[in-house]
């Protein structure tokens, strides 16, 4: 147990010590200055929610419950939107509180990490298995795949997976004793797991726990009534402890966008080349999404996997299944070649599967994951316990496991032999399929020698050992893509929390979605799901006709580069921008979205870096036809990537528009990484219909690397004859914007600026409360109190998405709340001065708050009664 507890602290001791910073509002949330990237490319997750809702909402609801407040809405995010029914802000889940913590996240990870391990030891302790078996077991779930590359939602269920089938197993056993009780341990663990924030993980888990229980069903003859009974109760408590939770995500459900949870999610699979990091060699396709421009399908990948077992592990869970053929071995195979077969989309198991209720909702190649990777687990324990038990000179099966590994090694080095062509091209990702390969031959080879050499109660030590070490070692690696160093721009931030007030900000890239709940910052943008209908088809419709309902984020399109930017609907759109009470606009630094430009005709979903090294020079052709009518340009900007803001010394630029020219330079210490860089230049030219214009980039000094992001060109006709140090780029041009020179008056007021952002006030945003007729004198307290003074009866708009459970009491008496422009909330108000008071929480959730009550009496009830005997 100790063992269990040391082995994820002394794993996680650089981020504890600060060598590298654990924080992912540092590398995903746009805020961060002075930022040194980590040791290795690439990204610490395969999925940023670990920053736009694990971090953001959960530290949101977190700070809730330090306040006293139950956590059910999210006043920062959209124009208000249902906080513990998104779910994945794990509202209800205890060690949320932990995000309140410095390090926080990494706090809550290693938590995870040490349940996770003393659940496996308990249960492999109640199958049977020595403490060292288990102790093995434990270790390697505390360091599995799905916690290695999840740190959001869907990793927080799945330490609760062992403490599920350990409370099954505690049921079975105290109803073949006949003793009383026996159901305690799985109803804490299936409640655990339900608030644990990601409902797919948890019905996935529970699907395992379903199986595992009709087996022991089928072996307990005599006390198959006491069993279930057991389980029943366990069942029914569970989900009565989180049923406030349970209830607010139904309620929301009606009323929310799904995506593809509405059943699109039946046919879906891994890319048959996902086999490789699931089950043979986890980095084979380099660091966590560090190669997606290098090979295409590498995007789909990363995007789909969830979790993977290297191939020592599964070689020694196939020798436990040799060793130790019992009907738990058998269901587990059977578990394996099910989901599995799910995963990577054998159309027959892909059918029957589907069958079951839920799972055409779920995306089940990725959150399956740790129920394939538990299996292979006990089984690899059982191999463990069963070699010390041996007695022989020599391990039983020890030919067939060395035909069975040597045949799967060589089966995965050729399938990474015939992606070769496609990972040979990018360093990272060449070199970490090298090692990958490697690193499977030198685990292969010395479980073959010590195997041959060993006794078996030795061989069990050394593979025990063995896989412990890959397990870390393979846990460890994304941490290495943790930034050494950065700060938030609590300056920029601080500006806002002073001046927004009961208003709202809009963000084309900094302060990421959701980062406005974290700061207590009201921003419109959003990162949910599920998500309210009603606030997506308003934004669709009046905002951002070409938004992503999931991530309306200000910087993303879903379809490509052809469409109008987030800039552009901004400007078409922006008297409705003001109407809901958008008072700043964010932007990148350096740029300006007011400001209208010329830009490439490129695609932008479709990016590759084009390093330019010291001394180095990169020039293309911007085709007639880039504007419809004479224009002045007076700089030029390129999106460049300066590798976590360490480029240095000067980018020149030289631009010409037919046979004229002007040039200019700036230092690239001014740049931010991954966004767009502007030349001034020294001199003002005249872009027409007609004009072809020429561009020219050269670096002159410094030491650090330095990428121009080129992107697909969209049409041949819009081809830049893009020409770098490695010679022309067909089919690629680079990313330029010219800024126009109009003269017009500029539609917002720059008010903020420095290296991360800038903030534009727009000119007549609406307040959060109005009244309709001039009638009242309105005084604000804060987002639910309000005190008005009317000399006639009139209405009050509240700027708060109307949804079901909002009440409102006018001098202590309730009023309806009507719908205003199918967004917003309106009251009647009487003449006279009043109190209004608005409230919010689901509908029925009294019945909610009974049954968790009730729920928590039973789960304590023995002890009250040892305290009263």
């Amino acid at each position: 147990m100790l063992l269990l507890f040391l082995l994820p602290v002394i794993a996680a001791l650089p981020g504890l010590a600060g060598l590298y910073h654990a924080n992912p509002m540092l590398y995903l949330g746009m805020l961060a200055q002075h930022y040194k990237p980590g040791l290795t490319q690439g990204m610490p997750y395969v999925d940023p929610n670990n920053a736009f809702t694990a971090q953001a909402l959960g530290y949101r609801a977190a700070l809730y419950w330090l306040h006293g407040t139950v956590p059910w809405w999210n006043y920062f995010s959209g124009v208000g939107l249902p906080l513990a029914a998104e779910y994945q802000p794990a509202a209800f889940f205890p060690p949320t509180l932990m995000l309140l913590l410095p390090n926080g996240m990494l706090l809550q990870h290693i938590l995870l990490q040490i349940i996770a391990g003393w659940g496996t030891y308990g249960l492999l302790r109640q199958l049977g298995l020595s403490c060292f078996a288990a102790a093995t077991g434990g270790a390697l779930f505390a360091f599995n795949g799905a916690l290695a590359w999840f740190d959001h939602a869907p990793a927080l269920p799945v330490p609760f997976l062992p403490w599920m089938l350990w409370g099954v197993e505690r049921a079975f056993a105290k109803a073949a004793l006949a003793m009383p009780r026996g159901w305690r341990l799985f109803a804490v663990a299936l409640w655990m797991g339900v608030v644990a924030g990601f409902p797919e993980t948890a019905y996935l888990n529970g699907l395992l726990a379903l199986a595992w229980s009709l087996l022991r069903l089928w072996q307990a003859p005599g006390f198959r009534l006491g069993f279930i009974v057991r389980l029943a109760i366990g069942g029914v408590v569970g989900l009565a402890l989180c049923a406030p939770q349970v209830l607010a995500f139904f309620e929301f459900l009606p009323h929310a966008w799904l995506g593809g949870h509405d059943g699109g999610f039946a046919h879906a699979a891994l890319d048959p080349a996902g086999v490789l990091p699931s089950l043979l060699f986890p980095y084979v396709f380099g660091p966590i999404a560090a190669g997606g421009f290098a090979w295409d399908r590498l995007g789909a990948i990363w995007g789909g996997i969830g979790g993977y077992l290297s191939l020592i592990v599964v070689v020694i869970g196939l020798y436990g299944a040799m060793l130790r053929r019992t009907p738990l071995t058998w269901l587990l195979l059977g578990w394996l070649f099910m989901v599995l077969g799910k995963s990577f989309g054998v159309p027959v198991v892909s059918a029957l599967w589907n069958l079951i209720p839920g799972v055409s909702q779920a995306a089940f190649y990725r959150y399956a994951v740790p129920t394939w990777e538990f299996a292979f687990i006990i089984l690899a324990a059982q191999a463990i316990d069963d070699l010390r038990a041996q007695q022989r000179e020599q391990a039983t099966h020890r030919r067939h496991i060395a035909i069975l590994s040597t045949v799967l090694l060589i089966a995965g080095v050729v399938y990474v032999a015939s992606l070769w062509p496609h990972l040979r091209g990018f360093v990272p990702v060449r070199n970490a399929a090298i090692a990958s390969v490697l690193w499977g031959v030198i685990s292969v080879g010395a479980l073959g020698a010590i195997l041959w050499r060993c006794r078996p109660a030795r061989a069990a030590t050394a593979i025990a050992v063995l896989l412990i070490v890959d397990s870390v070692l393979m846990f460890s690696m994304p941490t290495l893509s943790n930034p050494r160093s950065g700060e938030v721009d609590m300056e920029a931030l601080g500006f806002l929390q002073k001046n927004v007030g009961l208003q709202r900000i809009y963000s084309l890239g900094p302060i990421q979605a959701n980062y406005g709940a974290y700061f207590g910052i009201a921003a419109i943008n959003h990162n949910y799901l599920p998500i309210n209908r009603r606030w997506v088809d308003w934004v669709r419709a009046n905002l951002d006709a070409y938004a992503d309902p999931i991530a309306f984020i200000g910087n993303y399109r879903t379809a490509g580069s052809a469409v109008p930017t987030s800039s552009q609907e901004l400007i078409r759109n922006l008297e409705n921008y003001e109407w809901i009470g958008v008072k700043y606009v964010i932007a990148r630094a350096s740029d300006n979205p007011f400001v209208s430009t010329l830009s490439s005709k490129t695609d932008a979903t479709k990016q590759s870096p084009l390093p330019v090294m010291p001394g180095e020079a990169v020039s293309g052709v911007l085709p007639a036809g880039i504007t419809d009518k004479p224009v002045t340009i007076d700089q030029i900007g390129v999106s460049i990537g300066n590798y976590g803001n360490t480029s240095d010394d000067m980018l020149m630029a030289e631009v010409c528009v037919d046979a004229v020219c002007s040039r200019g330079q700036r230092d690239l210490k001014e740049s931010n990484d991954n966004s767009m860089f502007y030349i001034p230049l020294s001199r003002a030219l005249s872009v027409d219909a007609h004009a072809v214009v020429r561009y020219r980039f050269a670096r002159s000094g410094g030491s650090k690397p330095l990428a121009l992001w080129m992107a697909a060109v969209r049409d041949p006709a819009d081809e830049q004859q893009l020409t770098g140090p490695a010679g022309v780029q067909t089919g690629h041009g680079l990313q330029i914007k010219l800024p126009i020179q109009d003269g017009k008056p500029s539609l917002a007021r720059q008010v903020y600026a420095d290296q991360v952002m800038n903030i534009f006030e727009l000119g007549q945003p609406k307040p959060y409360f109005e009244e309709a007729g001039q009638a009242c004198r309105i005084t604000a307290h804060d987002r639910e109190h309000v005190m008005a003074d009317c000399s006639t009866p009139s209405t009050l708009l509240r700027r708060e998405l109307f949804f079901p459970g909002w009440t409102a009491k006018v001098n202590g008496s309730p009023t309806s709340i009507a719908e205003h422009r199918d967004l917003f909330q309106a009251i009647a108000l009487p003449a006279g001065k009043s109190s209004i008071v608005f409230g919010y929480e689901p509908p029925h959730m009294i019945w909610a708050w009974l049954a968790m009550l009730v729920a928590f009496g039973m789960l304590l009830m023995p002890a009250m009664k040892k305290k009263s005997q």
